[in-house]
């Protein structure tokens, strides 16, 4: 064997000796000619790098030893210095064989699309998603801007040409300039129908009441809304709408009132701030089938017994209309008919026009509701004034038609400068003018086509290292979702960009940026695999509070802001394994079993885990808790594996194609234990096992929803204890957190190279593993923040070459 080695790495260097003997030591015995373990035989491995599948076995070779896999724990352990002399000889022979990936041509993905004409042309894409039809990117890996995944079809194309010509005709406005005018509570006359209140006795009383949340079905709130306009908004424009509003009634409901209209769960909780929401809510008949979309604008938790004055200044699309409502307000209430007096009359009730029963149901209602003093929010006052411009034209329209004066020539110029997102000639920009000279649409029809540009659709990133305008377009792609500002593209003319000292000035400049929260949501979205979330929801039947109280909405705020806050703190991303902190709200904190840590439930804030480590790191957070789980019930399995794959980068093989999977118990007969045995009785099974469920059982004391629990439904106890392969034992999750916790060294890999991932748009291979080691060599050396790993990464010779 000693030969067979030396030979077969003849071309590397004469240094093979050594290597060949702790292989010929460590390897061979169990992978020779006389055992093959996993059928693997090493004995007569050659080294031949241009056959992937050669290469693939010395890279396996390579991961077993370093992972501490190989040679397995009954097995003479080879000595520190050895396995790190060995992996250091073979490591670079790897990387330096391995075939880079071809270098893709890449695209704009959906969200980078939809961003970047948002900066463009200055329009709103919030309220009226243009990309609504567009496909769905294909994912790898959890993320959804990689070139491989990136294709373009006839569809999207034609896509591309129709929301072009929609782009520019939001960005345009003609004739004059509309008026602003005010409407209030009380004046119906200027406006048929402002500010209606279904249900409501607004004349009588001179204010309205907001007393109930209509949920349809669980986790969809509908609410008993408080709308502007039946017609909505008459312009494009800003509208400034100021509320006057008081909660009262806040506490336990009346006996009266039934305590909920469904047996399912409790709607209502006395312990809530009521919660005052504002959306705007798109216009009757523009989706065929009208689940009438709306997005939240504005949600505030009100003191009692308090005027309060929210003011909020809201872009509303034409025939978009502004709600509000009692986002956490009761469910049903009886029949009002039954609680009035017993000689009511409901015969003559029952014969008045439809119209009139409605307002007369609604004044038994409000009568009550007063009466008892039940939960409610009173707005006292609405002042909506609009539409109003910054400018007119608006900004928008110069971005199309340029600057009075400005010749075509130089309008069309500046603007494929700025949708291309580097200098033009014109040589490029000629097709574009001879549209805007010649066109019956003049330069409307020039700006379209350049919208439909490879130019402005793909990044322009040739092979090598990048220019500075490849840099400047990277960077703020990865840290904003969108094209880059004034400001990056000024230190790129300058060449600033090849400079690590400016590179790393404007990350932070970049970051402290609201735009970086782009990055945050859709990066913590893809390395998290939180799509699962959604996927497979949980049952709404089994766990309505989780529906109910909008957990899911909650614990992406909680895992998102918990991600920033070690980003703008440079905390050490050991924090993502175990922290003495938490950033919940109310809702969170009830979820949690955390009671008195938050009292409102819009705000998120610090709450510190003083004596429990429960909730410190990723893995006592509900997000990752419900993206692991099946959306019923949970598997010691899918935890382990998501950890492997997420955390620690380190993905087991697939199972077997005939594997048997263990059948629920429904009889209850069995602990989970008991039913996964099996597969650590089966050696191919047991070397994948062995791995994957002491990481999932050390999870089991959570649910599906990361509510914590000490047995199951079938009243078995929680076992959440377990043995590591190495022979490391823990008692429970805070255990496997404090082994995971000693060494960083797969969690740091893995992390740099998800962050690299989604900054290259492309998959990181094993010739990237020399960068991403020495990355995490310096990280250590620094501290270990996550604002440092930043820097290492956006100065990287992989962030700064395709």
């Amino acid at each position: 064997m000693r030969a067979l080695i030396g030979l077969t790495f003849l071309p590397f260097a004469l240094s093979a000796v050594e290597p060949a003997a702790f292989f010929e030591k460590r390897c061979v015995q169990c992978h020779g000619s006389k055992k093959q373990k996993a059928k693997l035989r090493l004995d007569t491995l050659h080294w031949a790098p241009a056959d992937q599948g050669n290469l693939e076995t010395w890279r396996e070779i390579a991961d077993k030893l370093d992972l501490r896999e190989m040679p397995p724990e009954d097995e003479p352990q080879p000595t520190p210095a050895e396995r790190a002399d060995f992996l250091q000889w073979l490591g670079p022979k790897l990387a330096a064989a391995s075939t880079p990936e071809p270098v893709l041509l890449r695209r704009l993905n959906r969200a980078q699309y939809r961003n970047t004409l948002r900066d463009l042309l200055q329009i709103d894409v919030f309220a009226d998603d243009p990309t609504t039809a567009f496909p769905a990117d294909d994912e790898e890996h959890g993320f959804d801007n990689l070139g491989a995944t990136l294709q373009m079809s006839d569809f999207l194309l034609r896509q591309y040409l129709k929301v072009a010509r929609l782009a520019v005709d939001r960005a345009t406005f003609e004739g004059e300039r509309p008026g602003a005018n005010t409407y209030t509570l009380m004046d119906e006359k200027s406006r048929p129908l402002n500010f209606k209140a279904p249900g409501n006795d607004k004349k009588n009383r001179g204010y309205v009441v907001l007393y109930r949340n209509d949920e349809r079905a669980p986790g969809d709130p509908r609410g008993q809304q408080f709308i502007n306009s039946r017609e909505g908004a008459s312009h494009d424009g800003w509208y400034q709408f100021t509320f006057e509003v008081e909660s009262k009634g806040r506490g336990t409901m009346a006996k009266e009132f039934s305590e909920q209209k469904r047996d399912d769960y409790q709607v209502y909780r006395p312990e809530d701030l009521h919660r005052f929401e504002i959306y705007i809510t798109s216009p009757n008949g523009k989706f065929a089938i009208q689940t009438r979309p709306r997005r939240l604008v504005h949600s505030v938790d009100l003191p009692d017994n308090q005027r309060k004055t929210i003011r909020q200044r809201i872009w509303v699309p034409a025939g978009w209309r502004v709600e509000a409502g009692f986002g956490n307000g009761y469910w049903g209430v009886r029949d009002p008919l039954t609680l009035v007096d017993p000689e009511f009359d409901m015969e003559a009730f029952r014969k008045l026009p439809r119209r009139e029963q409605n307002e007369r149901y609604g004044r038994l209602v409000l009568n009550r509701f007063e009466t008892l003093n039940a939960p409610r929010i009173v707005v006292h006052d609405v002042v909506e004034t609009g539409p109003h411009y910054d400018q007119w034209p608006p900004m928008s329209h110069q971005m199309v038609y340029g600057k009075p004066g400005q010749s075509k020539a130089d309008v069309v110029l500046a603007f494929a400068e700025r949708a291309f997102r580097r200098p033009v000639t014109s040589e490029h920009v000629a097709p574009y003018l001879k549209l805007a000279e010649n066109s019956p649409e003049g330069i409307r029809t020039a700006i379209e086509a350049i919208l439909c540009s490879p130019r402005f659709l793909y990044f322009n990133e040739p092979p090598g290292k990048l220019d500075d305008y490849a840099i400047a377009s990277r960077l703020s792609y990865f840290l904003w979702n969108t094209m880059p500002d004034n400001a990056l593209m000024a230190d790129a003319r300058k060449g600033k960009l090849s400079d690590h000292a400016s590179l790393k000035a404007q990350l932070k400049r970049m970051l402290a940026d609201p735009r970086s929260e782009e990055f945050v949501k859709s990066f913590i979205w893809a390395w998290l695999r939180l799509e699962n979330t959604v996927e497979m929801a949980p049952d709404p039947m089994k766990f309505y509070d989780y529906h109910r109280n909008r957990i899911a909405d909650s614990m992406f705020i909680e895992t998102t802001a918990f991600f920033r806050y070690l980003l703008m703190e440079n905390l050490p991303i050991l924090n993502f394994i175990d922290s003495d902190f938490a950033i919940i709200n109310a809702d969170l904190a009830r979820h949690y079993e955390m009671p008195g840590k938050v009292k409102t439930t819009a705000k998120f804030k610090r709450v510190e885990l003083k004596g429990t480590s429960r909730r410190g790191g990723l893995l006592g957070q509900a997000s990752v808790l419900t993206a692991s789980a099946n959306g019923v019930d949970t598997s010691p399995v899918v935890r382990g594996i998501w950890i492997l794959e997420n955390l620690l980068g380190t993905p087991p093989s697939p199972p077997p194609p005939d594997i048997d999977v263990p059948e629920p118990d429904s009889r209850g007969e069995l602990n989970i234990r008991q039913l996964y045995a099996k597969h650590r009785t089966v050696e191919s099974c047991n070397d994948c096992h062995k791995k994957i469920d002491p990481l999932g059982f050390a999870l089991e004391n959570f649910d599906a929803v990361g509510v914590w629990r000490t047995s199951y439904e079938s009243k078995h106890p929680v076992d959440p204890s377990g043995r590591m392969p190495n022979g490391e034992s823990f008692d429970d999750l805070s255990g496997l957190k404090a082994i995971m916790a000693r060494d960083l060294t797969l969690f740091n890999r893995n992390l740099t190279s998800k962050l690299l991932t989604y900054a290259t748009g492309r998959a990181i291979d094993v010739a990237d593993r020399p960068e991403i080691d020495r990355i995490a060599t310096e990280l250590d050396k620094q501290g270990g923040g996550l604002l440092d790993l930043m820097q290492l990464v956006v100065t990287s010779r992989t962030f700064l070459n395709k």
